[in-house]
């Protein structure tokens, strides 16, 4: 499923600027810090996601450590 679901190009391009829906309602039961390293690998602006691969890596190895 994409995350976001646009009916035009203008909807598609004012989506880009607005967080995707949370994957909570998605997936009930998914622990937050996963929720929220989802939510920032699709944040609109650049600098609030992760730099790059590495520091996603990173993130996901130290969330799987608490699971």
């Amino acid at each position: 499923r994409p995350p976001w679901e646009s009916a035009t190009a203008d909807q598609a391009i004012r989506r880009t600027s607005l967080p995707p829906p949370p994957p909570a309602p998605l997936c009930p039961g998914i622990p937050a810090p996963v929720a929220a390293a989802i939510e920032r690998c699709l944040a609109p602006e650049p600098a609030a996601r992760f730099a790059d691969c590495g520091a996603i890596l990173k993130a996901w190895k130290g969330l799987a450590a608490d699971y």
